[in-house]
């Protein structure tokens, strides 16, 4: 019965048309898997001006060996569909980023584009719509900038176009269906195939104004994505600005939303140049923000002005002073037809003290179907509080989410935030988180309403260069001092802190026990 509840809650919020998309996709799957796209002969003469630079990628090869989410892998051929490392490594593999990475010149490109043809097959991994996307962009920059001109290459990017047209990722949505528009963007103008252009204006047209909230944030609520999803919106005005005969429409629809989303980001953005790592997020996967921004102001993206307006539609909160940065979640875990990137976080903040990460987000290491993916998106993961092992929503598989929580955010003001959500109300409990700010402390008051006595934890997850210590009724940490009015027990024990994907750093969680009502004093 609680299984079938766990499906019920996830399929209930799914669009129709993901639906139906996902019925068509597994009936192509099992009746027209060997369904080929014959090459078709196109010009070999095309080209698009490009501006110049593009910011560089990291640095993912060297010689055969390529280097993904933390793991290497030496191949004295490449199999284009390895599987060793799981599915994300195939992905990034197939991406083809490391075309742009320093060093890479236009022989050495060519080479790996022509092995990847010969070694192609409808089956294989890198022929699904979502590494498809990113490959086509990236060969397309790459051989645009180098002046490549090869029939070859333009026969089987053309294939992927078509098959990527005729299969367009609208059963998962989000960041997928956007990164297939924007594909399409780029094949449309290289190929100058107006039914392309057509299609691609209308998923960005429809899909920004969906996806990109008032404030800025991109609607799945993490900061890595924003970055990627922006950084691909910049290139794209790269494309447009270079190419006005074909643009000139999207780019000045495109613009107001590149300005809110560069907005939000820069409050998001820690002093140190750091993200909080909310939901699924890592580092070392997006540009980072300061390279964003340098790319945006060579484009000449033109910024109006430079105040930090309060963030709204996506629930996070920045409260600064001269000793601390913190940013604070009172968002929902995440679009209801596309949560899968979201976390029980809500309430949860991360803290920097002069300038040093001292309350971090747990963060993410990995996307496999196992016991650690678990782990992460569940609510002891993260800065906020736990009842009884009781999940604030239904976290499972690799990226699913059943019951969700609903979040209210009762007040904010220049000083404070107040916020409560009924994650718990299956047990008639609401938790409302209250915090109020001042120059050189924040006050956090946790209520659990709705039952006599209630056994709660409070998690605080320090960064693990900070080794906390207890005393007393509280914890001192580096040069700040907590303390717990309302605390049954405090302890520390050991976690794993996970800032990049396939890289976990032992630190130190605090973990309060307290019944229906705690209040914690960080005095910084």
């Amino acid at each position: 019965m609680r299984n079938c509840l766990l499906y019920i809650n996830t399929l209930r919020y799914l669009k129709w048309i993901q639906i139906y998309y996902r019925v068509l996709y597994s009936c192509k799957k099992r009746f027209r898997l060997k369904q080929r796209f014959p090459l078709k002969s196109v010009p070999v003469d095309l080209k698009i001006p490009l501006l110049k630079p593009f910011p560089p990628s990291n640095v993912s090869l060297r010689g055969t060996t390529f280097t993904f989410l933390n793991r290497e892998y030496s191949f004295e051929s490449i199999d284009w569909d390895f599987q060793g490392y799981g599915k994300l490594w195939t992905y990034n593999l197939n991406y083809f980023e490391f075309l742009h990475q320093p060093g890479m010149n236009a022989e050495t490109g060519l080479k790996l584009i022509r092995d990847y043809i010969s070694k192609q097959s409808p089956r294989s991994t890198g022929q699904q719509s979502y590494p498809s996307s990113l490959r086509i962009i990236n060969w397309i920059k790459f051989i645009s900038v180098h002046g490549i001109q090869d029939s070859l290459i333009n026969a089987f990017l053309w294939n992927n176009l078509q098959h990527l047209s005729m299969n367009p990722e609208y059963h998962l949505l989000g960041n997928h269906i956007l990164e297939n528009g924007i594909a399409l963007l780029w094949g449309a103008l290289w190929y100058q195939d107006s039914q392309w252009l057509k299609q691609a204006e209308g998923i960005l047209k429809r899909e920004l104004e969906e996806q990109i909230l008032p404030d800025g944030a991109h609607f799945e609520l993490s900061p890595m994505y924003h970055q990627i999803i922006l950084h691909r919106l910049i290139d794209t005005w790269n494309l447009l600005t270079s190419n006005p005969t074909y643009g000139t429409s999207l780019q000045v629809f495109l613009q107001p939303y590149l300005i809110r989303m560069i907005h939000w980001i820069k409050q998001m953005t820690f002093a140190n140049g750091d993200i909080p790592l909310f939901n699924d997020a890592a580092n070392g996967i997006a540009p980072d923000t300061r390279t964003l921004l340098g790319y945006a102001s060579i484009l000449g993206i033109a910024i109006q002005n430079d105040t930090i307006e309060p963030l709204r539609e996506s629930g996070y909160h920045r409260f600064n002073s001269d000793r601390y940065e913190m940013i604070l979640d009172t968002g929902p875990i995440g679009p209801d037809y596309n949560p899968g990137h979201g976390h029980c976080d809500m309430f949860s903040f991360v803290l920097y003290h002069q300038g040093i990460p001292l309350i971090v987000d747990t963060g993410t290491s990995t996307y496999e179907r196992n016991v650690r993916r678990l782990e992460e998106r569940k609510t002891a993961a993260h800065n906020t509080v736990g009842i009884d092992g009781m999940e604030q929503s239904d976290v499972w598989g690799s990226h699913r989410v059943g019951r969700r929580a609903r979040i209210k955010v009762e007040n904010v003001h220049a000083s404070g935030v107040c916020a409560s959500h009924d994650g718990f109300k299956r047990k008639g409990i609401t938790h409302k988180r209250d915090l109020s700010f001042a120059p050189d402390q924040i006050v956090i008051s946790d209520h659990l309403d709705g039952a006599a006595r209630t056994p709660a934890t409070a998690y605080l997850h320090f960064h693990p260069d900070i080794q906390p210590i207890l005393n007393g009724q509280g914890i001192i940490a580096r040069s700040s001092n907590f303390q717990f009015e309302g605390a049954e027990q405090i302890m520390l024990n050991t976690y794993h802190y996970a800032p990049a994907f396939n890289l976990l750093i032992p630190g130190v969680v605090a973990e309060i026990k307290f019944w229906n009502l705690l209040s914690t004093l960080i005095h910084l």
